[in-house]
């Protein structure tokens, strides 16, 4: 018999929206759903906008912008997404936090 859990996680994303013309509400909706592609239930989504970093990196990327999503999902799933994600060009920075 196989008991399946799940568990809350804090996915915060940081993309780079150079030349994009998608909204920042647009690419919080589309990474949501791919989240609930790969079976996690959204329970909050945060935009917390454009920030700049702490340290930089490439002076023709100072700043990001930041979201996070909180998940209802299986332990499987922060592999799952840094796999899904890991080729996208506008995402700069993924870290998944359980809670």
């Amino acid at each position: 018999m196989s008991i399946t859990t799940t568990r809350y996680y804090r996915a915060s994303f940081v993309l780079d929206t150079r030349g994009l013309e998608a909204s920042a509400e647009d690419l919080i909706e589309e990474f949501s759903e791919i989240s609930t592609s790969l079976g996690a239930e959204v329970t909050k989504k945060e935009n917390m906008g454009v920030l700049p970093f702490v340290r930089i990196t490439d002076k023709k990327f100072p700043e990001g912008t930041f979201f996070q999503l909180e998940v209802k999902a299986e332990p499987t799933f922060p592999a799952a997404i840094k796999e899904k994600l890991h080729l996208d060009r506008r995402v700069n920075r993924i870290l998944v936090n359980s809670l």
